[in-house]
């Protein structure tokens, strides 16, 4: 009987305090962010990727890796990885990955505009892009008047703005003489960025490429 007792009053106590916690919610779960997931653990991999690329290189970036501007815009993590096509043309796909805090995005989107444009050797257009939410932009910078353009072996793949504003506090014009499309897209406050450089370019299998990246964001 003591124990029928007991079992009514806990019931009783929990129908008055289950917004103390008695009752449990999955409604509103906390937000991913990008110290809660491992960023290479969303990366493109090989298996992305079409046939052809080899990983090339790969970097986990540090707070000492980062310019004092990334950090006011509250950066949390970086990554970032490079694919090199093993056979001609030789292109080259730099897959940049960062956290922010989520209400700097529109700031650090409207630099990557600004810096990822800055090649004085090319001229630039925008590209639809779809399947990448609402953040997301999407162009090309191409050689004028040149269907292709030799890469010199020197010269590596320039990087996108989570390289650019980690490591500069503001764009630079120099010269890239070589094509490229960049893709630009946030989920929560993941920021990506793809660039494909070479002397041939396929901007709707850059935007495949992207949404395939995209996917992979939880």
């Amino acid at each position: 009987m003591r124990s029928a007792q007991v079992l009514v009053l806990f019931l009783l106590l929990c129908s008055v305090l289950a917004v103390a916690g008695c009752t449990s919610s999955t409604a509103n779960p906390p937000p991913v962010t990008a110290t809660a997931i491992s960023l290479p653990s969303i990366a493109l991999d090989r298996t992305d990727l079409p046939e052809g690329y080899v990983l090339t290189m790969s970097n986990v970036k540090t707070d000492a890796d980062v310019s004092p501007l990334a950090q006011s815009l509250g950066w949390q993590a970086g990554y970032v990885a490079e694919y090199t096509k093993s056979a001609a043309p030789g292109t080259v796909i730099l897959h940049s990955l960062a956290g922010y805090k989520e209400s700097s995005l529109p700031d650090v989107i409207a630099y990557i505009n600004r810096a990822d444009r800055s090649c004085s050797d090319l001229e630039y257009f925008d590209i639809a892009v779809t399947g990448l939410g609402e953040n997301s932009r999407g162009f090309i910078g191409y050689m004028p008047d040149k269907e292709q353009v030799a890469i010199p072996a020197s010269v590596p793949a320039s990087g996108p703005l989570t390289d650019i504003a980690v490591s500069n506090e503001k764009p630079s014009t120099r010269s890239c003489g070589q094509n490229y499309v960049e893709i630009v897209f946030t989920k929560g406050n993941i920021l990506e960025v793809i660039r494909i450089s070479g002397p041939t370019i396929d901007d709707k299998e850059a935007i495949a490429i992207a949404q395939k990246a995209y996917s992979k964001i939880p």
